[in-house]
């Protein structure tokens, strides 16, 4: 319901931005008429750009043990790599992590009351062929086996206008 509302309010200023440089141009209003062209030029480029965000986009998480005795700290290990010349905004990283991990950083996880499972989230911007490492620790709770994943991205273009959301990246 959310998608249509904003797309349908795209929908109106592209074609008022369309209507605008159509009345400018037969009116002889050049700077009207640029102005509306480029915002016109504008969002076609965005929506292109962020239909080709997650096109040459390796994200790997790993981490630095595979067996944790209990208390002791593990790295969590996040790895984005953009292999095009486009770069990715607002790229925010979701994971499903198990409630007995506890981050020593804060505002990284939110715990859902009631579940067995947590949602870890991250957050950066990737230029073009950019590779970018982010670590995080955290310790085991109790002892046990631990399941992480799945995850996935959302991305934003620099407007704002097209969100994109794939899932089951990070396995």
């Amino acid at each position: 319901m959310f998608s249509v509302n904003v797309n349908a309010k795209l929908g109106l200023f592209t074609f008022s931005l369309g209507a605008l440089s159509l009345v400018a141009g037969l009116r002889g209003a050049y700077v009207p008429f640029v102005v509306a062209l480029l915002g016109l030029l504008g969002l076609g480029l965005t929506y292109l750009w962020q239909r080709r965000v997650f096109h040459k986009l390796d994200v790997t998480r790993t981490l630095s043990q595979h067996t944790v005795h209990w208390g002791q700290t593990v790295e969590y290990r996040l790895e984005v790599t953009n292999r095009k010349f486009l770069p990715v905004f607002g790229l925010e990283i979701k994971d499903e992590i198990p409630t007995g991990v506890n981050f020593t950083e804060d505002g990284l996880v939110s715990k859902v009351r009631g579940l067995p499972r947590a949602n870890f989230s991250d957050s950066m911007t990737v230029m073009w062929y950019e590779r970018r490492r982010r670590a995080h620790t955290f310790t085991a709770a109790h002892r046990g086996q631990y399941e992480f994943g799945p995850g996935g991205l959302t991305s934003r273009d620099p407007f704002g206008l097209f969100p994109k959301e794939t899932r089951d990246v990070l396995e």
